[in-house]
């Protein structure tokens, strides 16, 4: 039996390795390729297994280091026969180079309005381009702090596909959809809009509580227990 599944990693600068003054070199070396793991073992992974995935890229660090730091993502992700879409922290905003990370935008999507997502999401989406990457049609906020006005300003822009749902982080993620909700959903409030929602896939950690599907933090065994664990109370509903 085959499964039908994305795989998703989200490509960009850490905000720590900022802060802490590195300098760009050093910043791209510890978020892209730490301790020899990063994306280049990733898309070799891939290659070997024959499997495609979808790197969510943050370009915003462009406005502090320039675009060849997410050109060089860009193209790496793209030259391995992988797909570049589009992530977003409107953190780097405001942020300034050497200086600590004190100064800085807003850290979560949304907390601006719905004007204020669309302009940063067209932003964002100009520095992608520029990057190299073609036009994007899938997006994932940063922390996945996306709310129902993101959703909006996504289905206006023509984006078909929104993946910002993680109900394990209910506290950043505002879509206003079940915790559960893990299966593409069109939400009501987008019905008709050309643009479905792909939630990211949650389990149950311990009872009640809901932990992301992360490969690099569960073991198979674990995925398997878990997935079977649903598929049982699924089918004895």
């Amino acid at each position: 039996m085959t499964t039908a599944a994305f795989l998703t990693i989200d490509t960009e600068f850490a905000w720590r390795h900022h802060a802490a003054g590195l300098d760009v070199e050093e910043i791209y070396a510890r978020s892209l390729e730490p301790a020899g793991v990063g994306l280049g073992y990733q898309l070799a992974e891939l290659a070997r297994h024959d499997l495609k995935a979808c790197f969510f890229v943050d370009p915003m660090p462009a406005l502090l280091y320039g675009i060849e730091p997410i050109r060089r993502m860009v193209s790496t992700i793209r030259d391995a026969g992988q797909e570049v879409q589009l992530h977003l922290h409107p953190a780097w905003t405001d942020a300034v180079a050497g200086d600590g990370g004190r100064a800085h935008g807003r850290f979560d999507l949304s907390d601006h309005d719905r004007a204020t997502q669309r302009a940063l999401i067209v932003r964002a989406t100009d520095l992608l381009i520029a990057a190299g990457a073609p036009h994007p049609v899938a997006f994932r906020a940063g922390s996945y702090a996306a709310n129902d006005h993101t959703l909006d300003a996504l289905a206006e822009l023509g984006f078909a596909y929104d993946s910002s749902h993680n109900g394990a982080v209910f506290g950043s993620s505002h879509i206003m959809l079940p915790k559960r909700q893990i299966a593409p959903i069109v939400p009501l409030r987008i019905a008709g809009r050309g643009l479905v929602e792909i939630p990211v896939t949650v389990v149950e950690d311990t009872p009640g509580r809901l932990r992301t599907l992360q490969l690099c933090a569960l073991s198979s065994g674990k995925v398997d227990a878990r997935s079977s664990m649903r598929s049982r109370r699924v089918m004895s509903r």
